[in-house]
């Protein structure tokens, strides 16, 4: 059973494009399950039925599980069944009637530009090197909404410093062109001077953010500077690897963005994941509503 799970995770790597973090939650998922389906001595996929699925879940209830976990299991299982039906290895998919949590919308986690932004990025010491590399760093996550992870995968060739954009490479390996400011630019272009060199050693590759070894800044390390420079600057809200990100959408909107400009920027497949912002500001909503209605204060409808 081990191997159909393997042949499954492999396929969604060939034709999905998913990312390494979903293969790996994936794989802990359906290995979980399996183990499972040990418990009740099952010991062929073509011996389960709908009814051992929905005890499941109820298991993974009784664990306490977010929904949003369990949710995430079922679409892993969901899709293993999916593919041994359609490769002839079941007659039949048992997860046909098998239903995913309701999962409430959580609003995301957004700094206000003056009190908060600002000063984040106000925090590293410039007159270091590592400290450049840190402001460029958080600029550029700012100037641009990007996952801390296509940052810390940006190579020096993807960035053109003369007409401030770059070339992300996000989800699913898919490309996207992704303007900057001058002031992210500015301190791009300072680390890259003055600063990268003195970090870079003889096994450094041509990843624009390095460690103090010289070698490629991760993600944890990207999202533990993102968190020491919010301590520093007297942050109280929980710091996350997307805040930055989400505070980029939310301030374009408010700014006067429309929503398909946003998700072309951010990189999302599906503009609902892109709606979720204009959840987050009811102030901005009232503020559009009240300047485009024709029905509003001081305006006529026309008859």
């Amino acid at each position: 059973m081990q191997t159909e799970i393997e042949g499954y995770l492999n396929s969604l790597s060939l034709s999905k494009g998913l990312s390494n973090n979903t293969l790996i939650s994936y794989r802990a998922d359906l290995k979980s399950y399996l183990k499972y389906l040990q418990t009740l001595r099952i010991a062929g996929w073509t011996e389960i039925k709908p009814e051992q699925l929905y005890n499941y879940l109820a298991e993974l209830s009784r664990r306490r599980l977010r929904a949003s976990s369990i949710s995430r299991k079922v679409s892993a299982i969901r899709g293993l069944f999916r593919f041994l039906n359609d490769s002839e290895k079941i007659p039949v998919d048992p997860t046909l009637t098998l239903e995913s949590p309701k999962i409430g919308r959580k609003l995301p986690v957004v700094l206000d530009y003056q009190s908060e932004v600002v000063k984040i990025l106000e925090k590293p010491d410039v007159s270091t090197a590592l400290g450049k590399r840190d402001k460029a760093l958080l600029e550029i996550l700012y100037a641009c909404g990007l996952r801390i992870s296509e940052a810390t995968n940006l190579k020096l060739a993807d960035q053109a410093l003369r007409d401030r954009f770059m070339v992300v490479l996000g989800k699913g390996s898919k490309q996207r062109v992704v303007p900057f400011g001058k002031e992210a630019a500015f301190w791009l272009r300072e680390y890259l001077n003055k600063a990268r060199g003195k970090l870079a050693k003889s096994h450094s590759q041509n990843y624009v953010f390095l460690n103090h070894h010289g070698r490629r800044l991760s993600r944890m390390g990207a999202w533990k500077i993102l968190q020491s420079y919010a301590a520093k600057a007297g942050i109280g809200k929980k710091v996350h690897p997307h805040t930055l990100r989400h505070s980029f959408a939310t301030h374009l909107l408010k700014g006067g963005a429309d929503l398909r400009t946003v998700q072309e920027l951010l990189g999302h497949a599906d503009i609902s994941t892109t709606e979720i912002y204009t959840h987050v500001d009811t102030g901005y909503l009232k503020q559009v509503h009240k300047s485009c209605h024709p029905r509003e204060a001081g305006k006529t409808a026309a008859r």
